[in-house]
């Protein structure tokens, strides 16, 4: 386990968590992402999925986070090529959480990413 950034959300009581790490308490959970609930007291999986290579069964892993607080957007940049809530689309490396409406969108432009 690898932690290498994180984001605290103070109007909803979060840390956001990134690194390189699949499990909480022994139990897998989406590569890459979690959050340590302040009002429950638990760190749990984040609700918007982890971080992947294209093959899925490769882990991929958060670098860095910022968060807009007002906004609710969490930005997450990391070695990642899916977002496991969106196996379908490609997001090479930088993508913003939108908390609020449980969204994600990719940020990376395939004509000026660069790959993982």
């Amino acid at each position: 386990v690898t932690i290498l950034a994180l984001a605290y959300d103070s109007k909803r009581q979060q840390l956001h968590i990134t690194g390189k790490f699949n499990a909480i308490d022994g139990h897998n959970i989406p590569a890459g992402l979690a959050i340590f609930d302040e009002k429950t007291g638990r760190l749990v999986a984040h609700p918007g999925g982890g971080l992947s290579m294209l093959n899925i069964t490769k882990d991929g892993v958060g670098t860095a986070l910022q968060l807009d607080e007002d906004a609710g957007i969490l930005y997450v940049m990391g070695s990642f090529e899916r977002l496991t809530a969106i196996k379908e689309e490609t997001c090479y490396g930088l993508a913003a959480y939108d908390i609020n409406n449980n969204r994600w969108t990719c940020l990376a432009d395939d004509a000026h990413s660069v790959l993982p």
